[in-house]
């Protein structure tokens, strides 16, 4: 008796898409044996691609139905299956039976997807989680009717926790301020950490210089006496103006706070002001002639010196000069 072949389609068990044929032979009518046949599950390939790849093929695959003016069924049916796909790996499922969203609905709701989605994939919290999704022909879920009231609803979830972790950041900072409080209480006079000092001024700084106290305003009070050369005067008092004004007075802290901003203006003082400008000399004269200043020359220009210190100076010499030669000239 001749062997029959048989084809056996296969079908995404969560789609119901087609994604395969097994094929195999029977021998007098007899099917092969297979160890656990019914148990066997099969899903679209999409469903196997990391959550960063899918997320990128279905964007891909969004924009490149987007230049067709009608794409036939057949052709969004990959998108469909990676909508779903997506819905798999942002939120807890239960799905009563395959199936997945038609096309007029992933047009209306692919944004608000993909907003969420991309959120889920960067947010740090692994213990986060939108709400359960039960697609069931019960309550219309299974036809993605009601999916635009889910999305709806994921966004509220969105907004509740992001207030939440806002309030938290709040807690944590007066958390750390109380920490570094603690930890300063005792040696307050003379602050023997620039860090735990900060830390603590850090935490008492209004929310609108959060960017500053990342940059510059950190970097300042954190610098050694090279970095503070490199700012400008007016710098170094606003960063002085920020801290005293923002810090709580009468906390023990304070004091180590301006000790540190007194060291600050200090070290910038030394470098950038540590030299004397005289005023008009007097004429000079030999055998009663008066020695004449010589004309000095062409204007400073803050490109022909290495720092801004260092024009500063000559050019305070130079205009002291200038001073000098014209009241001898009648200029």
């Amino acid at each position: 008796m001749s062997n029959l072949i048989i084809r056996q389609p296969i079908f995404c068990q969560y789609s119901g898409i087609r994604i395969g044929v097994l094929e195999f032979l029977t021998t007098a009518g007899t099917l092969p044996y297979l160890t656990s046949w019914n148990d066997t599950v099969c899903h679209h390939p999409v469903f196997a691609m990391q959550y960063s790849r899918l997320l990128k093929f279905a964007k891909d695959e969004w924009q490149r139905l987007a230049q067709l003016e009608e794409p036939r069924e057949t052709e969004t049916e990959t998108l469909r299956v990676a909508y779903l796909a997506i819905l798999y790996g942002m939120t807890t499922i239960k799905q009563d039976c395959p199936g997945i969203p038609p096309w007029h609905i992933v047009q209306n709701t692919m944004a608000g997807l993909f907003n969420l989605a991309g959120w889920k994939f960067f947010l740090e919290s692994k213990r986060f989680r939108f709400p359960f999704l039960h697609l069931s022909k019960l309550n219309d879920n299974l036809n993605f009717e009601n999916i635009s009231n889910y999305i709806s609803a994921c966004f509220e979830c969105k907004s509740d926790y992001e207030i939440r972790v806002q309030e938290l950041v709040e807690q944590e900072k007066i958390r750390s301020a109380e920490a570094a409080l603690q930890a300063l209480r005792d040696g307050w006079i003379v602050p023997t950490s620039k860090k735990m000092l900060w830390q603590w001024v850090k935490a008492h700084l209004p929310e609108k210089y959060s960017a500053d106290a990342q940059g510059w305003l950190g970097t300042i009070f954190l610098g050694t006496d090279s970095t503070i050369r490199e700012f400008e005067k007016e710098d170094i008092e606003l960063a002085c103006e920020i801290i005293e004004s923002s810090c709580p007075v009468g906390t023990g802290i304070m004091p180590a706070v301006r000790e540190r901003l007194k060291k600050i203006s200090h070290a910038w003082e030394q470098h950038h002001e540590a030299w004397e400008i005289v005023e008009d000399k007097p004429n000079l004269f030999v055998n009663g002639a008066p020695i004449l200043t010589e004309h000095p020359g062409e204007e400073p220009k803050e490109t022909e010196y290495a720092t801004r210190g260092k024009y500063l100076q000559a050019h305070a010499r130079w205009q002291l000069a200038m001073k000098q030669w014209m009241k001898e000239n009648g200029k």
